[in-house]
C-alpha cells in the first residue's frame, strides 16, 4: 500500500514533485521516489511513497520503469502470480517478485485491455512514452482513492487531495454543490470533491491524458459493471451456498499473500467472523486478531462476541477498550480526509488501526457483507414496505405518517425508534424515494430551513439525491431490493465505508484488505434472488447457510449490532460542550452557511431527547473543524487545542457559555 502522485505541465512551476510526495509519507513511510521526462514541450513527473508489502527488496522501488512505460501504483494485484506466468510464457522477463511489475509488462502486452485482467484493489498511473499518454486507473469497487485536477494546460493527480493541493498555485474555492452533497450523505460522492476543480476518478474507470503539440487531451471510460455479470445457473439454496463457499474461500485465500505480518479486524459479527474462520482453516499459524469495544456502553460493546470467535479458532487476540469520547483524535482525523467526512465510525477505525499496526502491516476486514447479503435494517424495511404500499392511499399518506410523528427518538444513539418512525412516515412512497428518505441526513426541507439565503441561492435548486436516483435507474434489470444493494455498493460502500477504511488505516501505514468486496462476489450476490438473503425474518440467510459448517451457533444466531460508536451518548455526556464551542454564533456567521438560530434549535432538540440528531450535529462539527484547518490555514495542533479546551470545560463543570461564542 502506498501513495502516488504526478503532474503533466506545459509551464515551468516552482513547486517540485517531492512536495506532493511529502504529503503522502504517512501512506508510504519506508521509501520515496520520483521520476521525470518530457514530451511535446511538457514536463511529465511521477512520485511515489512506498509501504513495502510484497517483495521488500529494492526491486519493488517505484516509480518503476519497464521498457518505455513507467508506473506508480497503490494497492495490491491479487492475481499477479497468474498474470506473471501468462506473461512469462509469452517471453516477458521479470526482474523482481513485486506485483507492481505485472502492470507495465501487461500493458505492453495487452494494452488498455490489460486493466480488465487485474483482480485487486488499486489505483495507478502509467506513462507510455511511445504514445505520449498517461493512463490513470481505479479499481472496480473504488477501494483505493485517486484524485486529479485538469485545466487544459496542466494535469495533477494524487492518492489524496493534499498531494494535489501541494502542486496547485493556490487552494481552489469550495464547491457549493459538493458541500450540499455532504449535508445529504455525510460524504461527498464522486466525481466531485469539496474543492472546485479537484475531482475523484470514479470506480472501475480509466482515464487517458494525451500530450499533443497543441495541448493536453483527456478521455474517460468505465471498464467494468456488476450489472453485466451472468446470473447463477441454479437458484437452489444448496447450490448457491456451495458456490458462495467457493467464492469466499478464493477471495480470502488470494488476500493472504504478503511478505509482512498479517492479521484480521474481528468484531464478532457475521462478516468478520466469516473472514476469521476461513483464515484459520488455511493458516498454519494462529490468526492474529484485533478488536475494539466500549465496556462503558454495553449496547455498543461487541468484545464478548469477538472473544468467543477468537477462542473458537485459536486466534492470538488483542483487545483495545476505546476511550470515553476519543475526541483527542478529531483534528488529525479531519486532516487525513482532506474534505468533510461525517461518519463517526472513522474514529474507531483510526484507533483500531493504530493498535493493529503495532503488530501487523496487513489486516483483513469484513467490509461489504451488509451490502451484498442484505444485512442493513433498511433492507428489511424495504422488504416489508411492499405490504404498506398495498394499503389504501388515505392510510398510506395520512394515518401511517401521523403514527410516525407520535414517536420520539432515542437521543443516546439507539436507532430502533427512529427507524420505526421513518418506516411509518415514508414506507408508502415509491421504493427509491422511500430509500432516499431513509439514508439522507439533512433532507431537502431541513436544508431549506437551516441554510442561509445566500448559500441557498448558490445551490440553484440542485437536488443531491439525483446521484442515487441515477444509480437506481442504471440497475433496472435487477430485482427491486437488489437494485438498492447495487445503489449501496456504488455509493455508501465506495464513498463511505471504503473511504474511511482507506484513510484511517493509511494514517498509520496499515493496509486493509476486504475479501467481501471481491468483484466476483459482488457479481454473484447482486444476482442472487433477495428471498435467499432475507428469509424467515433472518438477514444474511444465504451467507449464514454457507458458513454454518464452520461458525459457532452464537455467531449465526446473534442480531446485528454494527461497527458504530456511541455518538449520541458522547454528545450527551463527555462531548456535551463541544457543539456549542464549535458551532457558536460567531463561527457560524463567519462561514455564512447556516442560520445560527436554526443550529441552536437542532442542538436543543437533540439534548432534550425529542429527536436523535447526533449524526447531524457530528457532521456540522466536523465541517467546522475542516474549515479551521483547510480554509483558515490553522495547524492541526491548534485546532485540537480548541477541541480539548471545550471537552475539558465540560469535565471540570465549567459553564458552557465560556466557550460558546469565542
Amino acid at each position: 500500500m502506498c501513495g502516488i502522485t504526478g503532474r503533466i505541465s506545459r509551464t515551468k512551476t516552482a513547486v517540485s514533485i517531492e512536495a506532493a510526495v511529502a504529503e503522502l509519507t504517512h501512506r508510504g513511510p519506508e521509501e520515496q521516489g520520483h521520476w521525470s521526462s518530457r514530451a511535446c514541450g511538457a514536463a511529465i513527473e511521477l512520485g511515489h511513497a512506498r509501504l513495502r508489502i510484497i517483495d521488500l527488496s529494492p526491486g519493488g522501488h517505484q516509480p518503476m520503469t519497464r521498457g518505455n512505460s513507467t508506473v506508480v501504483f497503490n494497492g495490491e494485484i491479487y492475481n499477479f502470480q497468474e498474470l506473471r506466468r501468462d506473461l512469462e510464457e509469452d517471453g516477458c522477463v521479470f526482474s523482481s517478485s513485486s506485483d507492481t511489475e505485472v502492470i507495465p509488462l501487461a500493458y505492453a502486452r495487452w494494452g488498455i485491455d490489460s486493466i480488465s485482467r487485474l483482480h485487486g484493489m488499486f489505483a495507478f498511473a502509467i506513462w507510455n512514452g511511445d504514445n505520449r499518454e498517461l493512463i490513470l486507473v481505479r479499481d472496480r469497487l473504488g477501494k483505493k482513492p485517486l484524485f486529479y485536477f485538469f485545466d487544459g494546460n496542466s494535469f495533477v493527480f494524487g492518492s489524496e487531495i493534499k498531494a494535489v493541493l501541494a502542486l496547485l498555485p493556490q487552494t481552489p474555492e469550495i464547491d457549493p454543490e459538493a458541500l450540499n452533497d455532504y449535508l445529504t450523505y455525510l460524504y461527498i460522492p464522486y466525481p466531485k470533491t469539496i474543492f472546485r476543480g479537484i475531482m475523484q476518478l470514479p470506480p472501475a474507470t480509466w482515464m487517458r491524458v494525451s500530450v499533443r503539440p497543441d495541448g493536453l487531451k483527456s478521455e474517460m471510460h468505465q471498464y467494468w459493471s456488476s450489472l453485466e455479470a451472468v446470473a447463477p445457473a441454479s437458484h437452489s439454496a444448496s447450490d448457491l451456498a456451495s458456490n458462495l463457499q467457493d467464492l469466499l474461500g478464493d477471495a480470502v485465500q488470494s488476500r493472504l499473500v504478503a511478505d509482512v505480518p498479517l492479521g484480521v479486524l474481528l468484531s464478532g459479527g457475521m462478516d468478520s467472523s466469516t473472514i476469521t474462520a476461513i483464515m484459520a482453516r488455511t493458516s498454519t499459524k494462529p490468526v492474529h486478531s484485533f478488536s475494539i469495544g466500549f465496556p462503558a456502553f454495553a449496547t455498543y460493546n461487541e468484545l464478548p462476541f469477538a472473544r468467543t470467535v477468537a477462542q473458537e479458532f485459536g486466534c492470538s487476540h488483542e483487545i483495545l477498550e476505546a476511550e470515553a469520547s476519543c475526541s483527542r483524535h478529531l483534528a488529525k482525523i479531519v486532516w487525513h480526509f482532506d474534505q468533510p467526512f461525517g461518519n463517526p465510525t472513522a474514529v474507531l477505525t483510526y484507533i483500531l488501526s493504530e493498535l493493529t499496526k503495532r503488530s501487523v502491516t496487513v489486516a483483513l476486514t469484513g467490509d461489504g457483507g451488509d451490502e451484498l447479503f442484505g444485512g442493513y435494517p433498511r433492507y428489511i424495511g424495504a422488504y416489508l414496505s411492499s405490504a404498506t404500499r398495498s394499503l389504501p392511499s388515505f392510510f398510506r399518506k395520512r394515518i401511517l405518517p401521523w403514527l410516525g410523528g407520535t414517536i420520539s427518538d432515542d437521543a443516546n444513539g439507539h436507532h430502533q425508534l427512529r427507524r420505526l418512525r421513518e418506516f411509518l412516515e415514508e414506507s408508502g412512497l415509491p421504493l427509491i424515494e422511500m430509500y432516499l428518505r431513509w439514508i439522507e441526513y439533512f433532507s431537502r426541507e431541513a436544508k431549506t430551513e437551516l441554510l442561509t439565503d445566500d448559500f441557498r441561492v448558490r445551490l440553484d435548486g440542485r437536488d443531491s439525491r439525483d446521484f442515487l436516483r441515477g444509480l437506481y435507474s442504471e440497475s433496472e434489470g435487477l430485482e427491486p431490493l437488489n437494485r438498492l444493494a447495487y445503489v449501496d455498493t456504488k455509493s455508501f460502500l465506495c464513498c463511505n465505508v471504503l473511504e474511511y477504511a482507506d484513510r484511517m488505516s493509511m494514517a498509520h501505514a496499515l493496509e486493509l484488505r476486504s475479501p467481501l468486496t471481491d468483484h466476483r462476489l459482488v457479481e454473484f450476490a447482486l444476482h442472487v434472488p433477495f428471498h435467499w438473503k432475507f428469509r424467515y425474518g433472518e438477514t444474511k440467510w444465504l451467507l449464514k447457510r454457507a458458513m454454518e459448517p464452520f461458525l459457532p451457533s452464537t455467531v449465526l444466531q446473534r442480531h446485528k449490532l454494527g461497527f458504530n460508536p456511541p455518538t449520541g451518548a458522547w454528545l450527551s455526556g463527555e462531548l456535551r460542550a463541544l457543539p456549542a464551542a464549535l458551532l457558536g454564533e460567531k463561527a457560524l456567521a463567519r462561514r455564512g452557511l447556516f442560520q445560527p438560530a436554526k443550529v441552536r434549535r437542532l442542538l436543543d432538540f437533540h439534548l432534550s431527547g425529542r429527536r436523535d440528531y447526533s449524526l447531524h450535529i457530528w457532521a456540522l462539527m466536523i465541517l467546522e473543524i475542516w474549515f479551521r484547518i483547510y480554509m483558515d490555514g490553522r495547524s492541526v495542533d491548534s485546532v485540537q487545542e480548541d477541541i480539548d479546551a471545550a471537552v475539558k470545560s465540560q469535565a471540570n463543570g465549567n459553564p458552557l457559555h465560556v466557550h460558546t461564542y469565542a
